[in-house]
């Protein structure tokens, strides 16, 4: 069907050719069809692009705090002025160079260990540099486009508290590192062909109804750059923590994002596979860890991801079958020590993967692009019958 879309186009310039009264130089024509598959492919493009895009959860950390102080900048631009009449009464103009003053307020933001940079409040930014007490770096600006031609900041970097440590060495251990570790968790956009593929990888379709009947798990939300990533049963705010720190500092550097699922044993470990179908796998970093519950004693524990090998759930399970009395503090602490168990599945890998438009997609796709052959004939016979 794809191929109908370009060719809509061919058989456009073909009916103008034999219909119109005058004879167009091929110029034309070859405007007519690469205008409309410029567009024609925009729209497919977009569409293509929503079938194999999906989100992940970063887990990353506040790096740096800025605070930029109030400036004023200069902007130039021309302005036509009246500067006399000439001899016939017309009115003369001249270019003239003006500059206004446009007034930049204070500034504080804060920089992701990824780089991303969000505005925070100014209570935050102090809250943040007073709690790190790392060293002030002061900022400054040049330009001619400045008031004073400099303007000033300045920055804390969690880098100060990051050199006192070994790379190799695990800072969570360390209550004066945690204590100033403030943990975020971001969305990121990827490419994931896996999700709407026909392919041995495709998971059963379990609508949000029909999870909400079996009693599955929706992704939480991001809110304030943190996500509940413990489902299912209250546990304290200490040991929520516990995993939010986990996210975000091994998390970074693994590339590594841990869900703890709990169910009620009596549904049997097949609910896991439904969880598993319902996330369709779970994104490319996940670590998913299903807990079948029977008050504080664990059933069963049946852990998934998109690794190769899956060591790091066999580990995992291996672990609870051990460890029956619920203890996810001490599992956090397990993970830290095995997190170099996990190898992130390189979705590369799928880049074999064919990734279909759905047939509303299509349909939508060819109205598309025959309202746009229709309108570029009705506009080419309209000049037409202007000019002759």
């Amino acid at each position: 069907m794809t191929a109908l879309f370009y060719l809509l186009p061919i058989l456009t310039c073909l009916f103008l050719y034999s219909t119109l009264p005058v004879s167009l130089s091929w110029e034309y024509y070859a405007c007519c069809v690469g205008g409309s598959w410029l567009l024609t492919a925009l729209i497919h493009w977009l569409m293509y692009r929503s079938r194999i895009s999906d989100d992940e959860f970063l887990g990353s950390y506040i790096n740096k705090v800025t605070h930029e102080e109030a400036w004023t900048e200069l902007v130039y631009y021309i302005e036509r002025v009246p500067c006399g009449r000439d001899s016939n009464g017309n009115t003369i103009y001249k270019n003239v160079q003006r500059v206004r003053h446009v007034f930049h307020p204070e500034l504080w933001e804060m920089f992701s260990s990824y780089g991303t940079v969000q505005r925070i409040s100014h209570s935050y930014y102090d809250q943040v540099r007073n709690t790190w007490g790392t060293p002030e770096s002061r900022l400054h600006f040049t330009g001619a486009n400045i008031v004073g031609g400099v303007r000033f900041g300045q920055a804390y970097t969690f880098e100060d508290i990051l050199s006192s440590y070994a790379p190799e060495e695990n800072p969570l251990l360390d209550t004066n590192f945690s204590s100033r570790f403030f943990p975020l968790t971001e969305e990121h956009e990827y490419e994931n062909k896996v999700r709407n593929s026909h392919s041995i990888f495709k998971f059963e379709d379990i609508s949000a109804k029909r999870a909400k009947e079996l009693g599955l798990f929706d992704y939480p939300p991001v809110k304030h750059n943190y996500q509940e990533c413990i489902l299912g049963r209250q546990f304290s705010e200490e040991v929520h923590h516990q995993y939010e720190l986990f996210n975000a500092w091994f998390g970074f550097r693994h590339q590594l994002h841990v869900f703890i699922l709990c169910f009620n044993a009596a549904k049997g470990m097949g609910i896991a596979e439904k969880q598993r179908a319902y996330w369709e796998g779970g994104n490319r970093n996940e670590f998913v860890v299903c807990l079948g519950l029977d008050g504080d004693t664990v059933r069963w524990c049946h852990a998934f991801s998109w690794m190769d090998e899956p060591v790091f759930s066999v580990k995992a399970e291996a672990y609870f079958r051990e460890h029956e009395q619920l203890d996810l503090s001490a599992f956090c602490t397990w993970l830290q020590e095995n997190v170099t168990l996990w190898k992130r599945k390189d979705f590369h890998d799928f880049d074999y993967l064919t990734v279909s438009l759905t047939s509303t997609q299509n349909y939508l796709l060819l109205a598309f692009t025959l309202a746009v052959n229709v309108g570029i004939a009705a506009l080419v016979m309209n000049m037409i019958e202007k000019t002759f």
